[in-house]
């Protein structure tokens, strides 16, 4: 029988993950570079074809589509969404896509649809997957989000989650997703594209949560608002 094995990947490596991916603490992972060298990459592709795989995506960016649609059985909905994809992206290949029904009327669904493009990752490598079984795939921002929004009280927050090297701001209304945004940690002009994305925000910092999610060793949360952001960036904030 495989074992459960949870993983994160991302466009250069692989990470093995020893913990429950609920918590996703950082200290309790442990981590393999897949492009270290051969042995290592022999003894990581042996482990992913014994395993049964919960796979975490790291870095990508989560394209959103809500629409209306008639009310219909969830095989004709999976029918639906997969031709509003192809219709959208044309080639599928790369892409990994889910919907979420956010709301019900008596003749129609209101739902909202979600995809990611993995080309660039390395689970789109077929040597290095060959023989595993794929059982989840989740972009690492989800796993967030359902770990906080029901510990946070507002229904409107923005998160934002230094994870790595990468920094993911994610926008919840209702309860679900509503925009998101990933940036390089590293790049210079990092602190000016999160505060590109608060700019909706401004002024509604009474109105909206804003929550900020860093730390190494295990995970720290902190309550924020726009007046602090734009003092700790020094940036223009109009």
């Amino acid at each position: 029988m495989k074992k459960q094995c949870s993983i994160e990947i991302n466009g250069e490596e692989i990470k093995f993950i020893k913990e429950n991916i609920k918590h996703l603490k950082k200290d309790k992972n442990f981590y393999c570079t897949y492009d270290d060298n051969k042995n290592s990459r022999i003894e990581i592709k042996e482990i992913l074809r014994k395993s049964n795989l919960n796979v975490i995506i790291e870095g990508e960016e989560i394209f959103l589509h809500r629409m209306i649609v008639p009310k219909m059985n969830k095989g004709r909905m999976n029918l639906f969404v997969k031709n509003k994809v192809v219709e959208i992206f044309h080639h599928i290949e790369n892409i990994i896509f889910d919907y979420e029904v956010i709301n019900v009327e008596r003749r129609e669904i209101e739902i909202v649809m979600y995809c990611i493009n993995i080309k660039d990752s390395l689970f789109m490598n077929e040597e290095v997957f060959s023989g595993s079984t794929i059982k989840s795939v989740i972009p690492i921002q989800q796993l967030y989000i359902n770990k906080y929004k029901k510990k946070i009280k507002n229904r409107e927050f923005t998160m934002i989650i230094y994870r790595n090297k990468y920094v993911y701001i994610v926008e919840i209304k209702n309860n679900t997703l509503v925009r998101n945004k990933v940036i390089n940690e590293v790049k210079e002009d990092s602190n000016l594209e999160i505060l590109e994305f608060l700019k909706a925000a401004n002024n509604e910092e009474d109105k909206k949560g804003l929550y900020i999610i860093t730390g190494n060793k295990g995970e720290n949360i902190k309550i924020a608002n726009l007046y602090e952001i734009k003092k700790s960036f020094s940036a223009n904030f109009n």
